[in-house]
């Protein structure tokens, strides 16, 4: 997840985290335009009581950068899914679309 957001929190808005220190969207993202990273924003920036009982801890410890939004994290992801599915299909007709061979 070091460039895109991860599946797991692009939408998470029904995940229970105590977000007492977050009362205000603003402080969360900064700006608007961090935003367009979704609810990931939110929960990789989280800190709190870790499982072991350490306060002030990150909770979802990351490295602190996506490059990419959730809207170009999915088109990068359905190009990927295109692209091998093109390719099986080529490998499928190649081999004379006998499954054996395949």
């Amino acid at each position: 997840t070091f460039f895109d957001p991860p599946h797991w929190c692009r939408d998470a808005s029904n995940l229970q985290i105590d977000m007492d220190e977050y009362e205000n969207n603003d402080q969360i993202y900064g700006s608007s335009s961090d935003k367009r990273y979704g609810d990931c924003k939110l929960l990789l920036d989280a800190y709190g009581t870790t499982a072991d009982n350490e306060e002030n801890e990150q909770l979802y410890p990351n490295s602190g950068a996506m490059w990419l939004t959730i809207d170009q994290s999915r088109f990068v992801e359905m190009t990927c899914v295109c692209f091998i599915s093109l390719y099986l299909g080529f490998a499928f007709a190649n081999d004379g679309f006998v499954p054996h061979l395949f």
